[in-house]
């Protein structure tokens, strides 16, 4: 289905400015009649891909020195000029074919403006001013909100150890088996631990993921130690309006593909061919992660990550129709509070999987223990 030019990437409707035709452009067009010569001029943006120029020569053919002026911008890494490879910032050194451009410009009467990247439009990934300070803006509100956030959640480093004997008691009830961890053939799978719910300055932060990310680290070095998988999920949209279904009617915010948010945070060290980016809550609607799974011989799945009751839950639900025993890590997993976190490790605890903390699976993992049941 063709794009509809009606509506930006993320599916919000655009903003009409005002239809222009081409006779708009002539010297006696009533469109130009505000602006007298020495007075303002209508600015001719180009922002221009790598190897890119302008041709002065049909420039001023086409527009009047006296009332036009030309700003040439770099193309800051939005998602579309990432896709079409087009994307071209510079900061400090100013490409040679876009000074040959200025000066060739300059030479017919115009005047140019260059205005390279600055680090915060390509945060923002823009160059329009205005689009720029709106950025700027709901970073600002989203940083206060997000400050409010941290001071409501329900975990912090400091109660982390005494939530997890509540929760605990929470569901001793209901816990059903009691499987050891056999390491040759489990991985651990991190789930959407990425900027997009990690950072502070996100519309989708969620506090408590950060107060567990050094026991997701301890689990990833762990496995790693002893040779094992381990695997990640990051949850991004290539084109919300084709892949989005429902989650862009439930969620106000999503996470577009190749943006910052569907980074997995540096902290954890995902390497290259370990991360799995889906667009459901389930990490299994990406068929990818179960094939991956069967060919390195994982029969047992350690879920670390977030949001407890969302994708963490789902995902090992489908494990466990899919026949993957399951880990669910309650120390190492957060959600947007400690009663929805409690009662899906009741539900996982009853019908899917074994809950465990960061220091049940660090034993199960240790050399003694591991080389006892070889």
């Amino acid at each position: 289905m063709p794009p509809d030019p009606r509506t930006s990437p993320d599916g919000s409707p655009r903003v009409l400015a005002g239809p222009l035709s081409t006779t708009g452009f002539k010297g006696d067009s009533p469109a130009l009649n505000p602006y007298k010569n020495g007075d303002r001029k209508i600015t001719l943006n180009f922002a221009l891909a790598p190897g890119e120029a302008i041709d002065a020569s049909e420039m001023a053919r086409i527009f009047s020195p006296e009332k036009f002026l030309i700003k040439i911008t770099p193309v800051n890494p939005t998602q579309t000029a990432d896709k079409n490879r087009v994307t071209h910032c510079w900061v400090d050194h100013i490409p040679g074919a876009v000074r040959e451009s200025a000066a060739a410009l300059g030479s017919k009467g115009f005047q140019v403006i260059v205005s390279p990247s600055m680090p915060d439009e390509i945060a923002a990934a823009t160059s329009c001013g205005q689009l720029w300070s709106n950025a700027l803006g709901e970073r600002a509100a989203f940083l206060e909100e997000n400050k409010r956030r941290e001071e409501a959640c329900y975990l912090t480093a400091q109660n982390l150890a005494e939530k997890m004997r509540i929760f605990s008691r929470g569901i001793e009830q209901f816990k059903r088996r009691n499987f050891s961890v056999s390491v040759d053939k489990a991985a651990l799978l991190v789930v959407d631990m990425q900027e997009f719910f990690l950072s502070p300055a996100s519309p989708a932060y969620l506090p408590a993921g950060r107060v567990i990310l050094a026991n997701v680290r301890q689990l990833a070095n762990a496995f790693r130690g002893l040779g094992r998988p381990v695997y990640f999920t990051a949850h991004a949209h290539e084109d919300p309006r084709i892949d989005g279904g429902l989650m862009t009617l439930w969620w106000k915010k999503i996470c577009l593909a190749g943006s910052s948010g569907a980074r997995v945070i540096p902290f954890l060290e995902a390497k290259e061919g370990e991360i799995f980016t889906k667009c459901r809550y389930s990490a299994f609607t990406n068929p990818d992660l179960a094939a991956v799974l069967r060919e390195r011989g994982v029969e047992e799945l350690v879920i670390a990550g977030i949001m407890t009751n969302l994708c963490v839950e789902s995902t090992a639900r489908d494990a466990f129709d899919k026949d993957f025993k399951t880990w669910v890590v309650a120390d190492a997993t957060a959600a947007h509070s400690g009663e929805l976190h409690l009662a899906s490790l009741q539900n996982l605890a009853y019908g899917f999987s074994q809950i465990v903390t960061t220091a049940d699976i660090a034993k199960e993992l240790t050399p003694v223990n591991h080389y006892a049941k070889l």
